[in-house]
């Protein structure tokens, strides 16, 4: 790794990986739209949604530290 992830762009990296693990889901289902996903992340689940790119992009920069320790 050259350079470290600002916050933004780490919490940038987790939304992006929750929204590829959303599409597995539904490639897994045979889902091909996404408009369910769509509703269900919206109104009071947003909460859930932001709760988990919180948590992702918290992994995502203790990654980060661990490995630019290790280097």
């Amino acid at each position: 790794m050259t350079k470290l992830l600002t916050s933004k762009e780490l919490r940038n990296l987790a939304d992006n990986a929750l929204n590829i693990a959303v599409a597995h889901i539904q490639d897994q289902l045979g889902q091909s739209d996404g408009g369910f996903a769509g509703m269900w992340f919206s109104g009071s689940e947003t909460y859930a949604w932001n709760q988990i790119v919180d948590v992702l992009t918290d992994y995502a920069g203790d990654e980060q530290n661990f490995i630019s320790k290790e280097n």
